[in-house]
């Protein structure tokens, strides 16, 4: 599920389209139905830039971290919007 997420995440940096956006819409949907926070992204986002800088070691740097992290924070963001009780609001069904 993680490596579907974060493919998503890169995805959605790279190709900004509709139908990724509302993949990224569903996933916020689904982690509102399992009670997760919004306001844990941002935990999640601390823990995914430490790994990554862990995981890619001396070639971690600076801008590749901003990367990372505007990516995720705009993918957070649609999240955010398919964070609901009625997620029909949203996609119109």
């Amino acid at each position: 599920m993680v490596v579907m997420a974060l493919k998503t995440i890169v995805d959605h940096r790279s190709w900004p389209y509709p139908a990724v956006q509302n993949d990224l819409r569903v996933l916020g949907h689904k982690h509102y139905l399992r009670g997760i926070h919004k306001n844990d992204y941002f935990h999640f986002e601390t823990s995914l830039l430490t790994t990554l800088g862990a995981f890619h070691g001396p070639r971690w740097s600076k801008d590749l971290a901003l990367q990372w992290k505007r990516a995720f924070q705009q993918a957070a963001q649609l999240m955010g919007e398919g964070h609901v009780d009625d997620f029909s609001r949203i996609t119109g069904d």
